[in-house]
């Protein structure tokens, strides 16, 4: 049976985690680790092997565990990929927050948007990770079924609110801040998997290039 404090889809917080002393309960933190080097394996043997259906042998090996544990931990491979898919998710959402709030003006956090979800096109180890889940999205996405699309759209709202308070700093004057983060998100994720999926070389240049399109495409 897998073990619920633990498990990559349940999603508990951190108030049930820890104890009334403020720490990690022995066992729960020993299971957290489990989980994080399984995760951090199967993400290394899908990049390795470019596959989203790595053996559980394989990552019980490259994390230095055993069968018994990942089933103790994920009911099934599927349910451990949903694990996969879900932190890749939360951390690239974690990650543009942090450069959004690196910059004052709106236009240039929207810049930013476009150019930090194009960097996984760029950066050969960030392709490793991206092109398996890019190339069998379709089965991955059925996994984790709406909890994806509520993943996606905290992606779009950093994007929308960006426009929006472009809008109301006066930086731009007939965005429409639904439609248009929308229509930036498509292209730009449309441009990043079209890219990764062809295998194609991508610099810093041709990101550019979309972020200055996009960017034009706010000024109508």
């Amino acid at each position: 049976m897998s073990n619920p404090a633990v498990r990559g889809d349940r999603g508990v917080s951190a108030q049930i985690l820890y104890s009334a002393s403020g720490q990690l309960e022995p066992e729960v933190a020993a299971g957290l680790d489990e989980v994080q080097r399984m995760i951090a394996a199967g993400i290394a043997e899908m990049a390795q092997k470019e596959t989203v259906d790595p053996r559980v042998s394989d990552i019980v090996r490259r994390a230095g565990l055993s069968n018994k544990t990942f089933y103790r931990h994920f009911g099934s491979k599927d349910e451990f990929l949903g694990a996969v898919l879900r932190q890749t998710l939360t951390l690239q959402s974690e990650r543009l927050q942090r450069c959004l709030a690196t910059e004052d003006r709106a236009l240039d956090r929207v810049r930013i948007w476009v150019r930090e979800v194009l960097a996984l096109a760029v950066h050969p180890e960030l392709v490793a990770i991206t092109r398996p889940l890019v190339v069998h999205q379709a089965r991955l996405f059925s996994i984790l079924g709406t909890e994806f699309w509520k993943s996606v759209d905290t992606l779009k709202t950093q994007l929308r609110d960006a426009i929006a308070e472009a809008v109301c700093a006066g930086e731009l004057k007939q965005a429409d801040p639904v439609a248009d983060a929308d229509a930036i998100f498509h292209l730009t994720t449309g441009w990043l998997h079209a890219r990764i999926v062809e295998n194609l070389a991508t610099t810093e240049k041709d990101v550019e290039q979309i972020v200055d399109f996009a960017v034009r495409g706010l000024h109508r």
